[in-house]
């Protein structure tokens, strides 16, 4: 069982692995924080996925005389999704790294403690916080699989509902496979990011400092 002593240490001990401050709670704070702001950003590509299914299927169900605005919001939103996708990608792609360097990091200062007991619980800290990074970065891949064929059926959508804005024209498109396909994808993509959204606040609380 890990002491509240001993769990201090450790985290002190993985904060000095991270960037330049001047204390290395100030350190451990940092972590913290980037990490939470990652966490955020996912939180509103998952909240842009709800809007952009959201007006897809305000489009195919709208009335004649609220198609062209159904039509604007909802190739407003496949922009905006467009963007998001590209944002989740880069932030994948940069968690990797950090994580990375963070770990290696931790295990260079574990390395160093003389005191068997307090090296291992550093260690086993260390495996802790690696399985979760783990767990993110696994649900961040499958929502990034996912989010291709998600992104290609609403452009299609769009471009065949702004090629025949008519109630005839979207009534078609709707009994399409294309629409059921972009509803199941974008529920997938939600799926993975609600997984690693769940791990990051499992992960924020078991590195966030004490109070003040």
């Amino acid at each position: 069982m890990i002491g509240t002593k001993q769990l201090a240490a450790v985290l002190l001990i993985a904060a000095a692995a991270v960037g330049c401050a001047t204390t290395p709670v100030e350190r451990q704070d940092r972590t913290v924080s980037s990490v939470s702001d990652t966490r955020k950003e996912m939180i509103d590509i998952r909240a842009q996925v709800d809007r952009t299914l959201s007006s897809l299927n305000n489009l195919v169900n709208a009335s004649p005389n609220d198609l062209r605005k159904a039509y604007q919001q909802y190739a407003k939103d496949v922009e905006a999704m467009r963007k998001d996708a590209a944002a989740m990608d880069k932030h994948a792609s940069n968690m990797e790294k950090q994580t990375g360097e963070y770990l290696a990091g931790w295990q260079r200062a574990q390395s160093e403690i003389q005191n068997p007991e307090l090296r291992d619980v550093a260690g086993q800290r260390r495996e802790t916080i690696n399985n979760s990074f783990q767990r993110i970065q696994s649900a961040f891949r499958q929502a990034r699989r996912d989010i291709t064929p998600f992104l290609t059926r609403l452009e299609d959508i769009r471009r065949a509902a702004g090629n025949d804005l008519t109630a005839v024209g979207i009534s078609s498109i709707a009994q399409t496979d294309a629409v059921t396909s972009a509803n199941a994808h974008g529920a997938a993509v939600s799926n993975g990011l609600d997984v690693a959204i769940s791990e990051f606040d499992q992960l924020v609380g078991s590195m966030a400092a004490s109070p003040r």
